[in-house]
């Protein structure tokens, strides 16, 4: 199938703009642990408002779920959750983690869980966070 240039132009800005609704803050801002809870809260509810349809949704989840289980990996090899978020260049440590990390999961489960083919993923998501933060308390959310 040929592509013509305006079709690839008008992928492209769908691309552009899935990749941008699954980042917690604008491009090119600074991150710190400043401003982390309220990042993060606020991108709990951005996702909250998307439809079970929208494909920034599933993106997102794929990329929480390749994160967590990159983690589980050094988890598995003996560092524990509070070890590697404070020793690691995180902007939050292994409480606020766990807080952001269970809310991301009940969002995804409550807006994809009925999705066949995104199921998956929101279990492996689920499976991986409670063993990454087993034994760790959960913070309360950002007010």
């Amino acid at each position: 199938m040929l592509v013509t240039h305006g079709a690839f132009e008008a992928d492209a800005r769908a691309v552009v703009v899935i990749v941008l609704d699954t980042n917690d803050g604008q491009p090119g801002e600074p991150r710190d642990h400043f401003d982390w809870p309220q990042r993060k809260a606020t991108y709990l509810e951005s996702l909250q408002a998307k439809g079970p349809h929208y494909p920034a949704l599933l993106v997102s989840l794929a990329d929480k779920v390749h994160n967590c289980e990159a983690t589980l990996v050094l988890i598995r090899g003996g560092t524990t959750a509070t070890t590697f978020y404070e020793h690691t260049g995180f902007n939050a440590k292994a409480p606020a983690q766990k807080w952001y990390h269970s809310s991301l999961t009940q969002v995804f489960r409550e807006k994809l869980g009925g999705n066949a083919q995104a199921l998956p993923l929101v279990q492996r998501l689920k499976a991986a966070v409670d063993e990454i933060f087993v034994g760790v308390e959960a913070e309360s959310p950002p007010r």
